[in-house]
């Protein structure tokens, strides 16, 4: 596991790995993998991804030590593994080195690794106009980002028929943008924490629920700025999510999504799924790789009977990821 850089960031008092030192200079190192949380917890361990792809991690090493902007103590393996897997399989080592270069300006130019922005969200560096704009939108339940455990992923819940579509497609874009990108951001930095803490590699999941959403609350305008937005950042965090999960979609929506599902990045569109858990068992089953029955919501086939799903702020188990009371937006 050569390049992985130790560190003298301890854990924080509730056990999640700093990502940079005062400084901003150095990351958390990865620790050995803990054991699967559930049977059905399939990710994969870094040291094992590392092993798996050292040949491409050593050629990668080579060439990003040749960047101006590489910090070997800040873009150690974890880092560039995420571009290796993937890159290297379509376009090569090559591709992957340009891909992560690109993200060392990008996260220079507006100084991403200077902060640890996991306990300022949503309000770090989005402008206060666009944020109350945002909240102006959506409904409490709307937009909910939940860490269910403290040693998987963060879980976001999207309600459609909370959001106000064309409303939201009035706010100016770069407001927007600005929010999206300080929204990824945060997801990242729980995801690369909760990674180095447990050694297995850590990703995001979504569920969008459908049911009650309809026709006449859809944006074609807003879905596509918004997937606009998700391409811009899409190259700049790779293996951030795992999957997209749409839940019991109404029947015209096959129809539009045929029409829209050119405008969404490739790798998004790979990973989505259309399930109807409330309903069907064994579909509710394929949720518990990413969150227990006892956390996940009535309405997608689980036994937490609260919703919205807490009140509370914070990044502690069955908490809000990040907001102040209830209704944590995204």
């Amino acid at each position: 596991m050569a390049g992985l850089v130790e560190s003298a960031a301890a854990a924080d008092s509730r056990g999640a790995c700093s990502l940079v030192s005062p400084s901003g200079a150095r990351v958390a190192p990865v620790s050995a993998p803990i054991a699967p949380v559930v049977p059905e917890d399939d990710r994969r361990s870094v040291a094992s991804l590392l092993e798996e792809q050292s040949e491409a991690m050593s050629e990668m090493r080579t060439l990003m030590a040749a960047e101006p902007l590489y910090n070997p103590a800040r873009h150690d393996d974890l880092w560039m593994l995420r571009f290796v897997l993937s890159h290297v399989p379509k376009g090569g080592v090559a591709s992957a080195a340009r891909a992560a270069a690109a993200c060392m300006k990008f996260r220079h130019e507006n100084k991403l690794d200077d902060h640890d922005v996991r306990r300022d969200w949503p309000r770090h560096g989005t402008p206060s106009e666009t944020y109350t704009q945002f909240r102006m939108h959506c409904a409490d339940d709307a937009s909910q980002h939940i860490v269910f455990d403290k040693d998987r992923g963060v879980v976001s819940i999207i309600v459609l028929k909370s959001l106000d579509m064309h409303g939201l497609a009035t706010i100016p874009a770069d407001g927007m943008r600005q929010h999206t990108r300080n929204f990824t951001e945060w997801l990242f930095q729980m995801c690369d924490a909760t990674t180095r803490r447990t050694g297995l590699l850590t990703k995001t999941v979504r569920l969008v629920q459908m049911q009650g959403f309809k026709l006449a609350g859809f944006s074609r305008a807003f879905v596509k700025r918004d997937a606009q937005h998700a391409k811009e950042q899409e190259d700049y965090y790779p293996q951030l999510l795992a999957s997209v999960y749409i839940c019991h979609a109404p029947f015209w929506v096959q129809g539009t999504w045929r029409l829209m599902r050119p405008f969404f990045p490739s790798r998004f569109v790979a990973k989505m799924d259309m399930i109807s858990p409330r309903t069907n068992d064994k579909e509710a089953k394929r949720l518990v790789r990413h969150v227990a029955m006892s956390d996940l919501p009535e309405c997608f086939g689980g036994e937490n009977a609260s919703w919205p799903c807490c009140t509370e702020p914070g990044v502690e188990p069955g908490s809000w990821a990040g907001d102040e009371g209830a209704g944590a937006p995204g």
